[in-house]
Order: C-alpha cells, then structure tokens, then sequence
C-alpha cells in the first residue's frame, strides 16, 4: 500500500500514538486477563487499567463513556443476585425472578467483555484498513481469519453509514421510526413505513397503498421470469448473444487502427423489478481511435449508461438480457472476456462513484487495481500521485471516503481510473456534482491523457468543458445513435438547434459571480419578501475541524437562493444543519422569526439529498408521493408526476429508473409535502437540458406559492435561470453575489 504522508486528517478522526501491533497485542492480553479474572476486585482492576490507557491514548470522552458501560455493568452484575435473593424471600413469582437472575447472568458477561469492546472500538476507530490486515498478518493469524475480518471492517461502515442517510431520509419524509414516534402517530397501514423492493407485491391499478398478491412469489405479473428462474438462480435468464456485422460511418481520420469497436449493438433485457422487457439498446455503432475523445449525450433513460456498461463487459456478463452484434475493444470480444481481465483494457467511472470503493482511504484505493493486478510497489506508488495531481486532490490522499462530500468523492473515482493504467477510459457522468475548478482540473486531465494517446469516451449532460476536445459527438434517442458530428461541427451549432436537441448550454457559464447579475426594477419586480428562514452567527465542527464560522443568512419566502462553493466547503454540512438533521455548534436558527430546534426544523423543511436513491422508499411511483408527510394522492399525485415527465412511469419501480428519473421524483415527492422550506442538493445532477427548465419551472411555482427554497448547486446555467440571490461559501466562510428580482 502506498505511504503517503498525511496531508489532511479527516474531521472528526481519533489520531493514536501507537504502532497498530501494539494496540492488537494490547486488546488481546486484556482479554486474556478478563476471562482468568476469577475474583472481582481483579476484574475491576483489569476494567480501570483499560479506561486509564484510552484516557491516555486518546483523550476523555471515550475513556468516559467506556467507564461508564463498565460501571453500570458491573453495578447490574453484583446487586441483581442480591435483587434476586430478596424477591424470592417476598415470594415474588417464579417467572421474575427466572427474568432478573438471567439479565443478572448477561450482565456479567458483558462487564467482563465492555472494557475489551471500548478498547477493540477504539483500535477500530484509529487504524486504518491496510494497517489492521498488516498487523492482524504480523501477529501470524490465520489468513482465513484476516481476510474475513477486513471485509467486515470495510463493510460495516458502508452499511451504518446507508442505514443512517435512510433514516434520515424518512425523518424529512414525516416518518418518525423512533418509539416517540411509533406511540404518538401509529401508522395506519403500509405506506407508512419502508418495504424492500417489491418482488411480492406491487400496486397496479389500485388506490395508493393498496396491495396486490400473487400467488407465486418473487415474480410478479412476470410469469415468464418465473419459468426462466426454474434452471437459473435469483431468476438470471442466461444471456443470449449474436454476432451482426454492419458497416457504419466513421467520423476519424483514416488509417489508425480502433480501439473501440461497436457493430450493430442492441440489447434487451427484462426488469427484475416490473417484469417488462426493455429494449435499451437497439443498433448501436461506434468506433474510436488512439487518442480521441468521444461524446454521447442524449435526454435521461435513453440508453446512454447501458451503452456503457456494455463498453466495460458488465453487459452481458452481469446484466442478464438478449445481446446482438459486438463489442470489442483493442481486438477483444468483451462479450469473451473474463470481467477480472477487463480491468488491463479500460478504466471506468460510475454515475454514482460510491458504488465503486472497496477500500478506506483515498490512497487505498487509487493503489487497489494495481495491487490486484501485482504491480511493483514503485510503480503504484508513482501512478498513484501523478493521478491525484492530475486531478488535484494531492491534500486528500490520507482522508477516509466516508468523509468526503460527493465532489471530492466523483474526483477520487476519475483519480482511480487515470491510476489503473488501462488504454481506455470510460467516464459516466464525471462532472455531474464537480464546482467549475473541478470541471476545469477533469479537462485538464483529459487533455493531458488525450495527448498520451488514450481512448476516452464520455457520457455527459454537461457539454460546454469539452469543447475543443471533443473529437466526435453522438446524440442518442431511445436507445439508438440518431445524430453523429465531429466536434467541431457540434460546438458550432446554434442556440435554436441545440434546444430543438433537448441539449443542454455549449458555452461556459463562467463563474459563480456571473450566475446572478443585477437587473434594474421593472413593473415586474418582486415586492420586498418577508425571510423564511435565517441563521445569526452560525458555526459547526466535525470534532476539532472546524467547517465554517460566523455564517449570517436569511432566506426569503418566495425566493430561491442558491449556494455554491467549491468542493468540500462545506455546502451539504450547512443544509443539514439548517433542516435539522445536524445541529449548530453555536447560533440562533429562527423559521418566521421565531427560534427553532431541531426537531421543529425538520418538521418544516422538505429535502431532497445529493444520493436519490436513499431517498426512495415505495414500490411504485404513485406509491413514493404518499410516504409520510407527502399528500399528493389520486388525481394530484398524477398531475404531479405528469409536471415531471413522469406520468409513462407511474408503475415503474422507483429503482428501475435511470438516474435523471430518480431525481426528478425525488424532487416530485419533496414538493408534495407543501412544507414552508424546500431544500435541494444538486437537484441537476444527471438531467437533461428539458428537465432542467422542467425543474427550474417547478422550483419557481413552489416559491411563487410562498416557500423558501435552498438549492446547493454548481450548475451554472441552472443558477443562472433561477435563482434570486446567490451564496457563495467559501472554506470558513460565505459571501453574497448579487442579487436581483424574480426572473
């Protein structure tokens, strides 16, 4: 693994001043003394050592709350034999005394494990994946051991971390899952609370809620999926592949051989989800050459991330469908190559970067494939800096990904894929929730690597930073190429074309002081609007990081402010901590002028997170606008979905639709709940130029009705037709830039 030296400590992170084999080694003779401690006093001696060296190694609170479990541990373990006793000479009954003596016997055990549970979470907390294998490997431990404890180090937090942004989610739903909650406001039937995808029932046809049985389980209104999971396992037909072979024209210049070479592809598959056969791709062509980048774009769910799923191998070998014609890259047939060869022949980066980690921290991961793969040392070492300094996150090497926002984290994944070493780099999406010097740094990039030679292909929304580099251009439309250009015959396109394409702005919005300008009132200018929401003197720290200080904002009703900041400033942290979910380390928050805690915070705000897809909850889309607090039922939630383009989808699965879909229902369910502020983040992640104006159209009605609506964005164009004021935050601090009328 590569050692590179501390840039950054993550917020909120406990720093130990050991070597991770003496921590081991310390944790394991604790808990030699603690199952030989016969004698009590020799057990409380062993518990005191124990708090006396956390108090030592990493300060108070956790040696604190340790002493605390061990104290009320032991207190529970030595009276209840006493409480024991004198029930049974009260003649108390037979079945409570059998219940205290055997709560009396689990809190034995557990003051004999507490102390060894706060030093082995301590020991957890401070030591990083690589370093816990390492030394789990020095202290000669079975391999079989090892590897299945690192999965469970790497996995557990992930899981946590998920189980808390769903909980979260359905606090801002109206969803109180805690007793508080359950007591004061049972739910009165199912669309009350979060069900697992809906493999056993579905609502077809019926009121919100209602709920259809079938007779044979996990395959509804798909008898067919039932007939192929007879012979496959979790109901994976086996892939059917043919080979079409079709000439196509070919934007490069002559004469040097292709990399990428995509003969008349389609493919079709079945949701495991409706039970419907989509055609996703239908006579797709591509070809590209050694140092070339090539464009796809389109509106959501027209096939562009299923054409790229298919350049990486994961269709067919991972998606079950019907495949026709062929993908093959440098010579290969993916279709032939095994998914763990893939990696030595293109690079790839996910819409959703955090499905793509397996390791802790940033310089982990970028060394992950080449450790796979057997690199040398020097080399992983070597690829893995000029990576991060290609796409300047050289100060984030030593952070753990759980701590970083969504920007740092879509940099981190373009960072692995420069890193792996591979001839072509597929990139989903890569600026999707990147501030304008991201995006400048990722051009940066692949101009660099274009020059090197590499084959690029780009799938993006976002057109403008690929201007100059862009060597072909492809437009698809329900899953087929329609539209071919060259690059420069793309970006000399004109303003009334483009929209006629569904395509978003060619030109650089620049930057955040030029989203909003001055304007001069008019006989339309907005009367002076009272403030929703405002923050006096408004600070917050992970541990001893401080994020921001002194923040002073007010947030008017009938307006939309916009915050920007470049990535890591602290955006998400501010809205979480103005809708409640997080609370100020010192402050006033007042909603209509009046102070407010936590919990009234998020009674009145409506949130939609950067990660949609914690947000959904119910199994069809009608479904997910009557969770909690949301009341858009029957007529209403039709008309809704219909203002979202969603209306064909009604009985979709929510998490069968594509990324651009999953947000704008996201956004669909936030309005329904008609609460006073609405709050967004990055709400034009992964949409298309048309559901752009679709949401700026929204947000606009919502504020017009008298909310005050927050949105986190980098997205200059959106900003710019949007919003009334804007907020630029800045590392520990904010500004204002202009701010101007209703537009």
């Amino acid at each position: 693994m590569p050692e590179i030296s501390l840039a950054e400590d993550a917020p909120g992170q406990l720093v130990s001043r050991l070597d991770p084999r003496t921590k081991l080694l310390a944790l394991l003779v604790l808990n030699a003394f603690v199952m030989r401690a016969s004698p009590t006093s020799t057990l409380l001696a062993v518990q005191l050592l124990a708090v006396l060296a956390l108090l030592w190694e990493v300060g108070g609170a956790t040696a604190a709350r340790t002493g605390l479990g061990c104290l009320v541990c032991d207190a529970f373990s030595l009276g209840s034999p006493l409480l024991v006793a004198w029930l049974e000479g009260m003649g108390a009954p037979r079945s409570v005394v059998l219940v205290i003596g055997t709560c009396a016997a689990i809190a034995f055990w557990f003051a004999r494990f507490f102390a060894g549970f706060g030093l082995a979470l301590y020991v957890y907390r401070t030591t990083r994946i690589g370093q816990m294998k390492a030394a789990l490997r020095a202290i000669h431990l079975p391999r079989v051991f090892v590897d299945a404890l690192v999965v469970a180090f790497r996995v557990l937090p992930t899981v946590g971390a998920e189980a808390v942004a769903i909980r979260e989610a359905l606090e801002m739903r109206g969803v109180d899952l805690g007793i508080r909650g359950v007591l004061r406001h049972p739910p009165r039937d199912s669309r009350a609370l979060p069900r697992p995808p809906a493999v056993l029932h579905r609502a077809r046809g019926r009121r919100p809620g209602g709920l259809e049985r079938h007779s044979r389980p996990g395959w509804p209104h798909a008898p067919h999926l039932a007939d192929a999971a007879a012979g496959q396992r979790l109901g994976r037909a086996r892939t059917r592949v043919r080979r079409w072979r079709h000439c196509h024209r070919d934007l490069r210049v002559p004469g040097s051989p292709t990399v990428i070479d995509v003969e008349s592809l389609s493919f079709s598959y079945v949701s495991e989800l409706t039970g419907d056969r989509v055609d996703a791709l239908t006579g797709v062509d591509l070809s590209a050459r050694p140092g070339t980048l090539t464009l796809v774009c389109g509106s959501s769910g027209c096939g562009k991330s299923t054409l790229m799923r298919s350049l990486t191998g994961l269709v067919p070998q991972m998606t079950p469908g019907e495949l026709e014609g062929a993908v093959r890259i440098d010579g290969r047939d993916l279709a032939e190559v095994p998914l763990t060869e893939v990696g030595h022949l293109c690079s790839s980066v996910f819409q959703n970067p955090r499905t793509q980690f397996f390791c802790d921290t940033v310089a982990e991961e970028l060394a992950f494939c080449g450790e796979n793969y057997g690199r040398d040392r020097e080399a992983l070492i070597e690829t893995s800096t000029r990576a991060a300094e290609l796409m300047g996150i050289s100060h984030l090497m030593d952070r753990k990904l759980s701590t970083l926002s969504g920007g740092q984290l879509q940099k981190v994944a373009l960072a692995c894929a420069l890193s792996s070493g591979a001839p072509v780099l597929l990139a989903d999406e890569p600026t999707s929730n990147l501030d304008p010097d991201a995006i400048a740094d990722v051009r940066r990039a692949l101009a660099i690597l274009k020059e090197q030679g590499m084959t690029i292909v780009v799938v993006e929304h976002r057109l403008h930073f690929l201007r100059g580099l862009a060597d072909q251009v492809l437009l698809m439309e329900g899953g087929t190429v329609t539209r071919r250009w060259s690059g420069e015959e793309f970006y000399s396109m004109g303003d009334e074309e483009r929209r006629s394409l569904g395509l978003r702005t060619l030109v650089d919005p620049g930057p955040p002081e030029a989203w909003v300008t001055s304007r001069e009132s008019d006989a339309h200018a907005a009367p002076t609007a009272n403030v929703r929401l405002s923050c006096r003197d408004l600070s917050f720290a992970y541990g001893s990081t401080p994020v921001f200080e002194g923040f002073d904002a007010d947030f008017p009703a009938g307006q939309i402010t916009c915050i920007a900041g470049e990535n890591g400033a602290g955006k998400t942290t501010l809205v979480r901590v103005l809708c409640g979910l997080a609370g100020p380390g010192s402050g006033t928050i007042t909603l209509d002028g009046q102070a407010t805690n936590r919990r009234q915070r998020r009674a009145a705000c409506a949130l939609v997170m950067q990660d949609t897809g914690r947000q959904l909850f119910s199994d069809t889309l009608e479904g997910e606008l009557t969770i909690g607090a949301s009341e858009a039922s029957g007529e209403a939630g039709e008309k809704l979905l219909a203002d979202f383009d969603l209306a064909h989808l009604g009985d979709r699965h929510p998490l069968s639709l594509s990324g651009g879909q999953k947000q704008r229902l996201v956004i669909a369910a936030a309005r329904a709940t008609g609460r006073p502020v609405v709050i967004l983040d990055e709400p034009t992640s992964g949409v298309d130029a048309r559901h752009l104006d679709s949401i700026t159209s929204t947000l606009r009605r919502i504020a017009d009705e008298g909310a005050a609506v927050i949105v986190v964005t980098h997205d200059g164009e959106f900003a710019s037709a949007c919003a009334d004021q804007l907020i630029t935050l800045t590392p520990m601090g904010a500004k204002h830039a202009c701010e101007g009328d209703h537009q």
